[in-house]
Order: C-alpha cells, then sequence, then structure tokens
C-alpha cells in the first residue's frame, strides 16, 4: 500500500531528475566547470538519467516480482556523487578523513543488511 509520504518522496526525486540536466559538472580532466545545458544533458543521460529512471520507478506498484522490484537498489550507485561532492568542496583533511570513515562504515552496514537479507530469503 503507497501512503501520501511514498508520493512526497518520488516527487522530489523526480524534481532531483530534472534539476539534473541543468546543474553545472565538473570536468576533472581539464579542470573547469561545464555550464552549457546540451553537454550537461548528454553527460547525464550517458550514466546518472538511467540510474535515477530505474531506481525512482514505482516497481511497488507495477509488480509482485521480488527480483524485478530488487532494481530500486541500484540507488546505492548514486553514492559516488556523494564522493565526487565531498572531494570537490575543499573540506580539511581531518574532516575528509571523518567522512571516508562514515562512508566506509555506511558501505559496510548496508553490505551486512544485504547479506543477511539474502540469507533470510
Amino acid at each position: 500500500m503507497v501512503h501520501g509520504l511514498d508520493y512526497i518522496i518520488k516527487l522530489v526525486y523526480v524534481i532531483d531528475m530534472l534539476m539534473c540536466f541543468r546543474k553545472a559538472i565538473f570536468n576533472t580532466d581539464l579542470g573547469i566547470e561545464i555550464r552549457d545545458p546540451k553537454e550537461i544533458a548528454r553527460q547525464y543521460v550517458k550514466f546518472y538519467f538511467w540510474i535515477d529512471l530505474i531506481s525512482g520507478l514505482p516497481l511497488d506498484l507495477v509488480t509482485e516480482n521480488y527480483y524485478l522490484r530488487l532494481l530500486v537498489l541500484v540507488k546505492i550507485i548514486r553514492l559516488r556523487r556523494l564522493k565526487r561532492i565531498i572531494t570537490f568542496l575543499n573540506f580539511s583533511l581531518q574532516t575528509r578523513i571523518r567522512i571516508r570513515v562514515f562512508y566506509l562504515i555506511a558501505r559496510m552496514l548496508i553490505l551486512m543488511h544485504w547479506a543477511t537479507c539474502f540469507y533470510y530469503y
């Protein structure tokens, strides 16, 4: 059963996807920020758009297939963006280390959760 909060979360997700077509991207090879909307859209559609699209689909409403519904787990790939943002923000070395430790702990917890879920089923 889908609740009102689920619809709000999906709406925020769709807004985020639309904003990704306009967000400037940083080209690390050239060291410049790209603001051309066509280039931003091209880069977004290359990879992250498909991840966002698959993870944003309301598969729980469309199908009862358990394995197909697991596709929403591709949201985890979005964490790669967080790593890029942290690198770009120029935090102090100590803060970056703390963030990396937190990131590693979060990844371990997610993997342990998955392992227990797979063991249970």
